[in-house]
């Protein structure tokens, strides 16, 4: 302990917490006490120190723990605080988020298709046929809005990959069920008469997909004309991110 005990005289005389120090050894602790009789530094076997009041300048801290918080060294990490205030300002972390967008084709019909002519969406290929009777069938119909009509029935029956809507009476808009840009690989073709889809042979033509800014829930962050804050977790494919806009100058 000859080490321990010239530490704390040396400590003793630096800090200046008492005029007279006193040195007692309780079990396995050294300890210095002042003249009042109250031990106000002690160390022991472990090196473990104990001080009732410590002062100063500079404290360089660069591992381990506080009350079982992680102390970030030269690595910036997590901080979680029940009230945060401060004498400057805050800086909100510079980011234009976006919110994912699903792709989009359109089929338009100018009439009705002749039978065993086909059109592919995505891995299905559908025939046109006078009566449908299974997976990958369309039924021809009377006109080009009966025709729109039925090609809904049959992609919204055989596929969960894309949704199909009737958007007039001669167009239809089909729509990625998954948002980003993967939707604008999806096979979009035909091959009948009196229909057209847009594109060069993928959906996305009418719509790109776009992918969303990945974010976690209550992130916020701003750019020079608006604010944006992440009010769910967000992946590519997700859209929680809103916009509030900075407004004019005031």
């Amino acid at each position: 302990m000859n080490k321990f005990k010239t530490m704390l005289a040396i400590l003793a005389l630096i800090v200046g917490l008492f005029s007279m120090p006193a040195m007692a050894e309780i079990g396995d602790v050294t300890a210095l006490v002042n003249e009042a009789g109250t031990e106000v530094f002690s160390i022991d076997q472990d090196g473990v120190c104990t001080v009732i009041s410590f002062v100063a300048p500079t404290v360089d801290i660069n591992g381990g723990t506080i009350d079982g918080t992680t102390v970030g060294a030269n690595t910036p990490s997590t901080g979680v605080f029940t009230t945060l205030s401060g004498s400057s300002s805050v800086v909100i972390p510079e980011k234009t988020p976006v919110n994912a967008e699903a792709s989009e084709g359109l089929i338009t019909m100018s009439g009705v298709a002749s039978a065993d002519s086909t059109f592919i969406v995505d891995t299905q290929t559908f025939t046109w046929k006078v009566t449908r009777t299974g997976t990958g069938e369309v039924t021809i119909g009377d006109n080009a809005d009966s025709a729109i009509t039925n090609i809904v029935t049959a992609i919204t029956a055989d596929l969960a990959t894309v949704t199909a809507a009737y958007t007039s009476s001669s167009t239809s808009t089909i729509t990625a069920a998954t948002k980003g840009v993967a939707g604008d690989l999806i096979d979009f073709t035909e091959d009948s008469t009196n229909m057209d889809v847009d594109g060069a042979g993928t959906l996305g033509t009418t719509t790109p997909g776009v992918d969303g800014t990945v974010g976690v829930a209550n992130e916020t962050c701003a750019d020079g004309s608006n604010l944006y804050h992440c009010i769910d977790t967000n992946t590519i494919a997700d859209s929680n991110w809103r916009l509030i806009s900075l407004g004019a100058v005031y």
